[in-house]
């Protein structure tokens, strides 16, 4: 053998050697120790620990764990977590709570709402400025109340014809006994005449203010609220306050009228000059926490009033309502029903038939006969 070969030889000797140790190292370095591996099983159990306790708390709030918690790569859909087996361990890990699935789709709801309405008043609430203004202008709960005249003012708004009571035919003269109505007549032709004077007033101001603004150069602020002061602080203010003063006034002079016919049932006229005296406010015809304590202190309303009675007309009129209103009228004020009226033709059911002609009448008529005729023979 030359040199060349057993050089060859012994470096291929040499190189085999190298690779065997080299193994051998490597392998002891892949052999994790027995320590070692007790501690990477318990970093993976505290892993998968930390992972169930999560699901759990995102379970108790109803929603799922967010996209970027899982550790799987899924974008939109929770990992299904089964049993988790440690062949190491050799035992099974089984998390009863630890199961998820996808969400499903909600259902589309569809809502049919079922309400009622409740009947709301047919008269409106008057606004807390309005109230205080018309206490002040009808002077409301005061001793004033009934001084508020309009037959002077209502003088200058009369006219014939049209704006003044009509006149009774004369032929029909005779039978105008409601002088009432006339007096209302001729309060109701006075205001719509103020109330067209009004109108009129209105359009002449405007026009005179549109007549002042056309041939001014410049206007400011404080000339044109002066020139708007000096046009309608004329006929138009005066004839609004006349309005003001004929519908208030006849109103207080209603407001005494209706008054008059309740005190006109006080027996004692003592009581009744006291009741005047209780002046009516913007609810009652008398203010009502006078009133109510008068009667306490005066022993009660049919102690002070005495009942008040009706002609045959005004019973006309009152029955005459009740008697068109529909519904059963068969019923007391109790609630339990009555029996109807039956013409005098028919008998009531249950009743004993006592016309002359009904065989009840004639049998009660042949007993009395036999009852005499004993009587006489005995």
């Amino acid at each position: 053998m030359s040199e060349s070969e057993e050089n060859r030889s012994q470096a291929s000797s040499s190189s085999t050697t190298s690779v065997d140790e080299d193994l051998r190292r490597s392998r002891k370095r892949k052999v994790p120790s027995r320590e070692e591996r007790k501690h990477k099983k318990s970093k993976v159990l505290e892993h998968l620990a930390e992972q169930v306790s999560q699901i759990q708390n995102y379970l108790s709030c109803g929603a799922f764990p967010p996209p970027s918690w899982y550790p799987y790569g899924l974008q939109h859909q929770p990992p299904v977590v089964t049993n988790i087996v440690d062949p190491s361990l050799g035992q099974d890990m089984s998390q009863s709570q630890s199961i998820i699935e996808a969400p499903a789709e909600s259902p589309l709801d569809f809502e049919f709402n079922l309400t009622t309405n409740v009947k709301e008043s047919s008269i409106s609430k008057t606004s807390t400025d309005h109230l205080k203004l018309l206490n002040s202008l009808q002077h409301f709960n005061s001793e004033d109340w009934n001084n508020v005249r309009y037959s002077e003012i209502q003088k200058s708004y009369i006219s014939r014809p049209g704006f003044i009571e009509l006149e009774v035919n004369d032929e029909i003269k005779q039978f105008d006994k409601v002088n009432s109505l006339t007096g209302a007549d001729r309060s109701f032709g006075a205001i719509t005449h103020a109330m067209i004077m009004q109108s009129d007033a209105l359009k002449t101001g405007v026009s005179q203010l549109l007549q002042w603004v056309n041939n001014s150069d410049s206007i400011d602020k404080e000339t044109l609220l002066m020139k708007i002061k000096e046009i309608f602080s004329g006929d138009f203010q005066k004839i609004s306050l006349d309005c003001l003063q004929l519908l208030c006034g006849r109103r207080a002079d209603v407001i005494e009228q209706r008054r008059e016919s309740i005190l006109n049932l006080v027996k004692d006229k003592f009581l009744k000059s006291s009741l005047k005296k209780i002046p009516p406010s913007s609810d009652f015809l008398f203010s009502k926490d006078e009133f109510t304590e008068f009667l306490k202190n005066n022993g009660g309303v049919n102690k002070i009033f005495s009942r008040p009675s009706f002609s045959a007309q005004e019973k006309r009129v009152i029955s005459g309502p009740r008697a068109a209103q529909p519904g059963p009228s068969n019923f007391k004020q109790t609630g339990r029903p009555m029996a109807p009226f039956a013409p005098r033709s028919q008998p009531l059911q249950g009743s004993v038939d006592l016309r002359p002609t009904s065989p009840a009448r004639l049998e009660l008529r042949a007993f009395l006969m036999t009852i005499r005729i004993s009587k006489d023979f005995f």
